[in-house]
């Protein structure tokens, strides 16, 4: 059994909703192959393979993602929306719009920049791992981009961030805490 296929089955046995994966074959054919085989693996539970996009990896944009995903027109199949990574492989809120429901079963969301101080492979990295922002602290339209999607539609909040692990180091409960608080507020203000 390979990784891939373990991780589906820890993530069944567990009843994980979601199962994010990533494409870094370069081959089209081959990205969508490997995809399908996910999906076809996740289909004995209620389980989703969310195919995310960033521009580090092979598919890097949202029409790359909605083609594989598209193309493969399997139900355990999906699309993972990270707002960080919409606004930073040129896409925007509008370019939601129309999408199915069902190919989007939770959003991503984290603030950052409007513009991204470096834009090589390993600033496109730092950003990701290290620029975070929490929701409202920064400049994307997450407001446009929530407005495009299914009010009732399940949020995840990544906000990995150099800033914050420095200041509460040693103290993930209190991160966690001021991260959760945050988001609460950035909602529940004008959401």
């Amino acid at each position: 059994m390979s990784a891939h296929d373990r991780m589906i089955e820890i993530a069944l046995e567990l009843g994980a909703r979601n199962v994010l994966c990533v494409s870094s074959e370069p081959d089209s054919a081959q990205t969508k192959r490997r995809f399908e085989h996910l999906c076809r693996r996740a289909e004995h539970g209620a389980l989703r393979v969310v195919l995310e996009f960033l521009a580090i990896t092979e598919i890097r944009s949202l029409q790359q993602a909605l083609a594989v995903v598209r193309d493969v027109g399997h139900p355990a199949g999906g699309i993972l929306v990270d707002t960080l990574h919409l606004m930073r492989t040129g896409s925007a809120a509008e370019d939601l719009r129309g999408i199915e429901h069902n190919l989007i079963p939770y959003l991503q969301l984290c603030d950052a920049t409007a513009a991204l101080a470096d834009d090589s492979p390993e600033g496109l990295l730092d950003d990701a791992l290290y620029l975070r922002r929490l929701p409202g602290d920064g400049e994307l339209p997450l407001r446009d981009i929530l407005e495009q999607l299914d009010p009732h539609l399940p949020l995840s909040v990544e906000v990995r961030s150099r800033e914050l692990m420095q200041r509460f180091a040693g103290d993930a409960v209190g991160r966690a805490r001021a991260v959760l608080q945050k988001t609460q507020r950035f909602l529940q203000c004008g959401a």
